[in-house]
């Protein structure tokens, strides 16, 4: 069973403060090993519950934070951030089954663990159809239109929470409370390893939920200023709906993520 794991940073086991998420702050480089610890408990319980092979997406910031010499040697992994499908690159390579690790509330969320989407300096809310979405959300739909289900969804217990609403019965493993956006009880580290065991055994039996979305796919990108909707507007097929939300409607689910992806970086 091929299994793909997309993996974040501000959902991740023991990462509470700002000063762990990027590159030069204080905390990251002991992060980055938090990290990898915490995925190598993943790919563990993956081979352990069926998984023959395993490719891991780091996802977040620059998209060069795993330690690849640290990393299960069982696995191969995706780094760098200039890749098509982003936090999603290589999923339409014929997977059997999606995770995601380490993943945060989408924006504007009370007391989430860093709540934002994709980009806390730009993105104020996405919706798709009428229905606002996290990274979870975005993701599992771009997963599904490539048939894949999404088996496992980790990070703060609100994160999980919201899975239910987002995308139904998929199996979730909190492995912190939150407190505040910069705050967070964290599970005893004993826990750690039993917790996603018993989730990703659960999740294997159940098979994942599979996410897709009516055609066309109409989609609204909120940016936080109304500066940042100037170039985005400039392409064809783009409307712009007030000073700071852009509309574009896509044939697929495929085709709004990486026009999604596309204003996002105009926007920078």
């Amino acid at each position: 069973m091929k299994i793909y794991v997309s993996i974040d940073m501000e959902g991740l086991w023991g990462v509470h403060s700002p000063d762990q998420l990027h590159a030069g702050e204080r905390e990251h480089e002991r992060t980055r090993h938090l990290m990898v610890d915490e995925l190598n408990v993943v790919i563990k319980a993956l081979f352990q519950h069926g998984a023959t092979d395993v490719l891991v997406n780091d996802a977040h910031g620059s998209m060069d934070n795993v330690l690849i010499e640290k990393l299960d040697s069982r696995a191969a992994l995706i780094g760098g951030s200039a890749k098509r499908y982003s936090m999603m690159a290589e999923i339409d390579q014929g997977y059997d089954g999606a995770v995601f690790i380490g993943y945060h509330p989408k924006a504007s969320t009370q007391e989430g663990i860093f709540d934002h989407t994709y980009s806390g300096r730009v993105i104020r809310d996405v919706t798709v159809n009428d229905v606002s979405m996290s990274e979870a959300g975005l993701n599992a739909r771009l997963a599904g239109h490539f048939g894949v289900p999404v088996m496992l969804v980790s990070g703060d217990n609100v994160v999980c929470d919201a899975m239910r609403d987002e995308l139904g019965d998929v199996t979730t493993f909190a492995v912190k409370k939150t407190l505040s956006r910069t705050a967070a009880r964290h599970l005893p580290r004993r826990d750690l390893e039993a917790g996603y065991g018993a989730a990703i055994e659960r999740a294997m039996r159940h098979g994942g939920v599979m996410k897709t979305e009516l055609t066309p796919v109409v989609g609204r990108i909120a940016f936080k200023e109304s500066m940042m909707t100037d170039k985005p507007a400039q392409w064809s097929g783009v409307r712009r709906i007030d000073a700071t939300t852009l509309e574009v409607t896509a044939d697929d689910f495929a085709s709004f993520y990486e026009a999604f992806l596309l204003m996002l970086t105009l926007a920078k």
